[in-house]
């Protein structure tokens, strides 16, 4: 059997809040056929840049190994207006091999501005009690 790669990938969080804010995407490469797979390379629509630890992307992965990645994605004002940032990624090699594409979606956390909203809104009602219940002329 000839080299086979598997492609895993996580995101360091499941939401973000506001523009500028890092996502980092975990990669884990496997080779899990009998030969090695030469000119091993990551694709990613989103990320372009690869850490791998000491070395950068290992050349060759031989039979049963692994290695592991980590890619930086910052948030961008589209994927604010999407609600969401969805990327994906592939392993490839020599001779003609891919992985399976490894898609992850982050979404846009809006608790935040929910929770704001609903201090503004009791904010307000307190004021207008306030005002009903006092002896201001004006209300």
């Amino acid at each position: 059997r000839a080299g086979s790669l598997t492609l895993t990938k996580a995101a360091s969080s499941g939401s973000f809040q506001k523009v500028g804010e890092s996502i980092t995407y975990t990669y884990v490469v496997h080779n899990g056929g009998a030969l090695l797979v030469s000119n091993v390379r990551l694709t990613d629509d989103k990320v372009s840049t690869f850490n791998c630890g000491a070395t950068s992307l290992p050349t060759s992965l031989a039979a049963g190994a692994s290695f592991t990645c980590t890619g930086l994605y910052e948030i961008t004002e589209a994927d604010m207006v999407a609600g969401n940032v969805t990327n994906n990624a592939q392993a490839l090699g020599d001779p003609s091999i891919q992985s399976n594409i490894a898609s992850v979606t982050v979404r846009r956390d809006d608790s935040h501005v929910r929770e704001r909203t609903q201090q503004t809104i009791n904010n307000l009602l307190q004021r207008r009690t306030d005002l009903l219940l006092s002896d201001e002329p004006d209300r």
